[in-house]
């Protein structure tokens, strides 16, 4: 499941997933969580905004025996090292365009 959340995620750092009123990343967490006890979900791409690396960590942490927690719009150009340290995801998705900048930062 692509959720694509970057496209909900306002300055003030709520997601407006058009509920009454928008909610903050441990509300959508929380709402990930409660999804996935409901449904077969095995893999979310996407969950928080690129920016939201605390709550992609957290989320991977608490759901991560259940499901992939996969990171696309998270690791955008030059994000790869900060991946391998912080580690939110379980994988990322590569596109080829991106193949280039993988090797440079395994210095391959």
């Amino acid at each position: 499941m692509d959720v694509a959340t970057s496209e909900f995620y306002g300055s003030d750092k709520t997601y407006d997933l058009n509920f009454k009123e928008e909610i903050s990343s441990n509300q959508l967490k929380d709402l990930y969580k409660s999804s996935m006890s409901g449904y077969p979900i095995v893999s979310i791409e996407d969950l928080f905004d690129q920016d939201d690396w605390e709550h992609y960590a957290k989320l991977t942490g608490e759901i991560g025996a259940q499901a992939q927690i996969v990171g696309d719009d998270l690791l955008v150009t030059n994000q790869l090292k900060r991946q391998s340290r912080r580690r939110p995801t379980m994988l990322f998705f590569l596109r080829l365009t991106k193949l280039d900048q993988l090797l440079r930062e395994l210095k391959l």
